[in-house]
């Protein structure tokens, strides 16, 4: 059962995190984006929600893995900064809404989901803010650039950020 329940919690954490980036990019640009739940080969997604310029699909099922694509060309520094900010701030919020929220079900019977989301909210917001270089054996997130290491790119002058 608890197995199930880190599926769960994985998976709507990381659709959060995602529409965080997709929400940026709404907000800021006229452009389509597109946000991918699980293992991104093309021939596997399938598209389950749109509205308007925002259009969600199913990868291969992997609960961790989401990404958020946009058309990158001719966006200004400060909507793709919205852009990247926009999943890891997702993530850091999640983290304090569901602390307050454990706090206030101590002797709740889903004080352990909730506090187990917390955590993994946290870590989802650690591991996409440090501005790192993702190791190669991580998936589908193999030696790409964290949303940390694409902000701290933009915040340096004359700075090309990997536009995949």
């Amino acid at each position: 059962m608890e197995f199930v329940l880190f599926i769960i919690v994985a998976q709507v954490l990381t659709l959060l995190h995602e529409l965080g980036h997709a929400i940026g990019a709404l907000v800021t640009s006229e452009k389509e984006v597109l946000v991918v739940l699980g293992r991104t080969r093309k021939d596997s997604m399938k598209e389950v929600f749109s509205i308007g310029r925002l259009k969600i699909k199913l990868g291969l099922f992997s609960p961790v893995t989401g990404f958020t694509h946009i058309e990158m060309s001719n966006l200004s520094r400060a909507q793709l900064m919205a852009f990247y900010f926009g999943g890891p701030l997702m993530s850091l919020s999640l983290t304090f809404i569901l602390f307050v929220v454990n706090q206030q079900l101590i002797n709740s019977e889903v004080h352990k989901i909730i506090r187990f989301a917390s955590v993994y909210a946290l870590i989802q917001f650690f591991i996409t803010a440090l501005p790192i270089r993702y190791p190669d054996f991580w998936g589908d997130y193999g030696n790409l650039e964290s949303d940390g290491l694409s902000i701290l790119k933009l915040f340096r002058k004359n700075s090309n950020v990997d536009i995949d």
